[in-house]
């Protein structure tokens, strides 16, 4: 399971499966990123937070909801996306202070 946003990213950048194959993988393993118990961890009945769950519609008999309808699921992915944005802050940071001018010591002026 990755430990750090770069592990994350260097696992599922190398992932050829289709996303029915993995979705449920690469949530496992964003909720262990971002510190946030799974769906099993945090509802084993499965009746409040699972994959693939069922939701009662108001016309057109039953249906499944969709990850976004989900509040937690919302919350996981708006953490991951402040990672990526913090991550990327970072790197920034680190090419900003590669290529800076350092400073000159007094010998040297």
């Amino acid at each position: 399971m990755p430990r750090t946003p770069q592990d994350f990213v260097s696992k599922w950048k190398r992932a050829e499966a289709c996303e029915r194959q993995s979705v449920q993988e690469h949530f496992i393993d964003l909720c262990a990123l971002v510190g946030h118990e799974t769906p099993m961890q945090q509802d084993p009945s499965g009746t409040r937070f699972a994959f693939e769950m069922g939701a009662a519609k108001t016309s057109g008999g039953s249906g499944w909801a969709e990850p976004v309808d989900n509040p937690r699921v919302q919350a996981i992915a708006a953490a991951a996306k402040e990672l990526v944005e913090q991550r990327d802050r970072w790197l920034n940071l680190e090419v900003t202070v590669t290529f800076a001018e350092r400073p000159r010591s007094e010998a040297e002026r």
